[in-house]
């Protein structure tokens, strides 16, 4: 069965980690850097370069921490298809290394592992990658993009952090046909009814039966940040198809996280509800 991985942390989130502190070497008016994990979708919420050039976003763990990221996420709305950009991590705030350097992909592909050597775009235009993070623990991490003629970044959602894989895959797989479709219904100044675009949207339940080893784990990925802070989550339904993963939002609800009958550990049953599908 497919191999999934979860995915809420956030390091350039200041809620989530109230000591780290967020910045970055240039914005336009009204698109600070901070906006990239508010957790919205709007193409206005985002962060936007305020000139052409050289650009980066950083986030400083404070004075005696460290971050060892291996995973990242750039929602969808970017313009960095085709762009080079780099993760970079320094000790000083002065001297940067490259954790790795990557071309975004233009196109979402069929069978994109989430570690493929350039990330995977996903269906809905946001890239994600998972890493070996060769550099450590470290204070400051740091998203560099490459100077290029007439280009500015445009951001909407940045999430650099670790992951969450379990041992055994969920009991209820992920499936395509899981999703709902949606519309709202509008009224025009002169009285005619109509509809917006339909969109479609993926929700359902995941039940985890947990090894011992990965009952921590899914605590502090799932149990705390999703399911009773209400974080959002990147979920990989399987990584050897990484095109396929999606932003989740926790619905209203109860969830279980305890012990059943029929499993010796912890068994971890929650749903999920795609944040904000695109339109059809």
């Amino acid at each position: 069965m497919a191999s999934t991985i979860f995915f809420s942390q956030n390091y350039f989130n200041e809620f989530q980690f109230p000591d780290h502190t967020i910045s970055e070497n240039n914005a336009a008016t009204g698109n600070e850097a901070w906006r990239v994990a508010n957790g919205r979708r709007a193409e206005g919420d985002k962060w936007l370069g305020a000139t052409n050039g050289v650009e980066w976003i950083k986030v400083d763990a404070g004075s005696g921490n460290t971050l060892s990221p291996t995973m990242i996420a750039i929602d969808r709305g970017h313009n960095l298809g085709g762009q080079a950009i780099k993760l970079q991590y320094s000790t000083d705030n002065s001297s940067w290394s490259d954790e790795w350097s990557v071309t975004v992909p233009t196109a979402s592909s069929a069978g994109t592992a989430i570690d493929a050597t350039n990330g995977c775009l996903t269906e809905e235009g946001a890239w994600i990658y998972k890493f070996a993070n060769d550099g450590g623990a470290k204070r400051y991490w740091r998203l560099y993009i490459a100077a290029i003629s007439a280009f500015a970044a445009d951001i909407v959602g940045l999430y650099l952090g670790t992951y969450f894989e379990p041992a055994s895959p969920p009991d209820k797989p992920f499936a395509a046909e899981s999703g709902h479709m949606g519309f709202q219904e509008t009224m025009s100044d002169h009285g005619w009814s109509g509809t917006t675009p339909s969109w479609d949207r993926l929700q359902g339940t995941v039940t985890l039966r947990l090894a011992s080893t990965d009952e921590a784990n899914a605590r502090s990925h799932i149990v705390t940040p999703f399911c009773r802070q209400g974080r959002l989550m990147w979920i990989v339904p399987d990584k050897s198809a990484a095109e396929q993963s999606f932003l989740a939002e926790q619905p209203s609800g109860a969830f279980f996280y305890g012990y059943r009958d029929d499993w010796g550990h912890r068994t971890l049953e929650f749903g999920y509800r795609e944040k904000e599908p695109k339109l059809r």
